[in-house]
């Protein structure tokens, strides 16, 4: 994993963009619950995130995103 890593800051120094690492962040995409990778880069690993209002996780469930729309209509 620690290539996508290096490959994605080779490209962003070829392009003149900077990667925020505070901001970024990795997700690993899997239906297995057995991967183990370590994280080598100061990029923040997470299981869940936001992205374009649509909660998004890691096993591809939509539980996080139901519960998100769930706990907003209750609160109406």
């Amino acid at each position: 994993m620690d290539v996508y890593v290096s490959e994605l800051r080779q490209w962003s120094v070829a392009n003149n963009m900077l990667i925020n690492e505070h901001k970024t962040k990795e997700m690993f995409i899997t239906l297995s619950h057995t991967v183990i990778v370590q994280n080598v880069s100061d990029i923040k690993r997470v299981g869940t995130f936001k992205l374009l209002g649509i909660y998004v996780s890691s096993d591809l469930s939509w539980k996080n995103h139901v519960t998100y729309i769930y706990k907003r209509a209750n609160s109406r």
